[in-house]
């Protein structure tokens, strides 16, 4: 059983082509989470409210060459719409996986807010430096 490990062992090492390295790499999340209320201070995400967003017609788009797509989650299946939905603190949230520079959160079919990020890509540094959230800095 010795002999089995080693000689996979030396195969893994000798199948390494180049050195691969991540020292000094840092990648932070470029996402959010954001919450929602009305004036009367109503969680309009938490579903028992009847005013509240339908979290299945939530969607998120980015916008790629002046054109917007709906988000595509690739290996992302616990978001497969690009969102999470958390009803577990005081007010229920969406959890943003993923900012483009120009990000459209669809509430509804006549609700749709616009994130700008501006995301810092440095070596082997990436991170969102700063959001605005329908044009305001957040």
């Amino acid at each position: 059983m010795k002999n089995l490990f080693f000689i996979i062992l030396l195969l893994l090492v000798a199948s390494c082509k180049e050195k691969v390295t991540t020292e000094g790499s840092i990648y932070i999340n470029v996402g959010m989470t954001v919450s929602f209320v009305d004036a009367n201070g109503e969680d309009l995400l938490n579903q028992d409210n009847p005013n509240a967003f339908n979290k299945y017609d939530i969607f998120l788009y980015h916008q790629v060459n002046g054109k917007k797509i709906l988000y595509s989650p690739g290996s992302m299946m616990d978001a497969p719409n690009g969102t999470t939905f958390n009803c577990e603190r005081p007010l229920c949230a969406i959890g943003i996986q993923r900012l483009a520079d120009t990000t459209y959160l669809e509430l509804d079919d006549f609700v749709t807010d616009t994130i700008y990020s501006e995301t810092i890509r440095n070596g082997g540094h990436i991170y969102t430096s700063k959001i605005w959230y329908n044009g305001e800095l957040i």
